[in-house]
């Protein structure tokens, strides 16, 4: 599964003061050498700090046994996380291309559609997703 939210502007006083996100905040308190090192892996993986630690929260509950993740799932009001969910951030005059590109790689409509997802593939050098 994809998810993604578009990169919006806000903007005040005249001033565009960047993309921003309309997903809840949090705050984290790290020991200086834990922040020195999330910094570094960003720097060396050339993602951001949030990815990093979306990623290593998935990791986490990943690594679960079964019944502890029914237990965070029925916290979660039964939707559980999934472990094959890449977040995806792109820009919104792309958004529409990148919505279409997900439904035809996860969904194909046709025949023709099914070829295509193909032809991609093994360009990229990939497998197809499985049908």
């Amino acid at each position: 599964m994809i998810h993604f939210a578009e990169v919006t502007k806000r903007k005040g006083n005249g001033d565009d003061l960047g993309p921003v996100r309309n997903w809840p905040k949090t705050a984290l308190a790290l020991h200086p050498d834990r922040k020195a090192l999330l910094r570094a892996l960003a720097e060396l993986l050339g993602t951001s700090e949030r990815l990093i630690v979306e990623d290593a929260l998935q990791r986490l509950y990943a690594s679960l046994p079964p019944a502890d993740q029914k237990k965070v799932s029925r916290a979660l009001g039964g939707s559980p996380l999934a472990s094959d969910t890449t977040r995806v951030e792109c820009p919104a005059a792309v958004a529409d291309a990148v919505h279409a590109f997900v439904r035809l790689w996860t969904k194909p409509e046709n025949r023709l559609h099914k070829a295509g997802v193909v032809v991609i593939a093994d360009l990229l050098g990939i497998e197809p997703p499985p049908e």
